[in-house]
């Protein structure tokens, strides 16, 4: 009975190798996985921020704009304007809100982009750092044949 006892005990050991070795893989999936998402997601919020710096390079070379104008103008003369021609009003822009656009001044419109501009680096500093902290995790778990100065460059904060 001993050899079986023996067998039996072996068996077992190598169960339990195998149920870690899946653990691990399955963990490494997840956080692959994780590491992939937050990639997209870094990728999609800068294409917003580029978008948003735009339209506030738009707001900046419209006042510049302006103020040549304002200084190339002569003190006596007047500009009418019909009243009908709201949505080109000078100092208003169209703001979009997901479906609807609304009118606002200048400087409400781009003090809103700038704060969304902010919002926007502060998510994509968030999203950067967790990215890292996963891509640590994975590497502890699978150790890759990179070199390690090279991963900790990677990986620094």
């Amino acid at each position: 009975q001993k050899p079986s006892f023996a067998m039996s005990s072996v068996k077992a050991q190598a169960k339990a190798e195998v149920r870690q070795a899946v653990e691990e893989r399955s963990k490494a999936e997840v956080l692959a996985t994780q590491v992939v998402s937050l990639q997209q997601q870094g990728v999609e919020l800068d294409k917003r921020r580029h978008q948003l710096r735009e339209c506030l390079r738009h707001y900046r070379d419209q006042d510049k704009r302006a103020a040549a104008q304002a200084k190339q103008a002569k003190p006596y003369t007047v500009s009418h304007r019909p009243a009908s021609s709201t949505s080109n009003e000078v100092g208003r822009h169209w703001v979009s809100f997901g479906s609807f656009y609304v009118s606002m001044p200048d400087g409400k419109a781009a003090a809103m982009v700038e704060k969304e501009l902010r919002d926007v680096e502060a998510a994509i500093e968030r999203t950067r750092k967790e990215k890292k902290q996963r891509m640590r995790q994975l590497q502890q778990l699978e150790p890759s044949n990179m070199e390690s100065g090279f991963v900790d460059m990677l990986l620094k904060d």
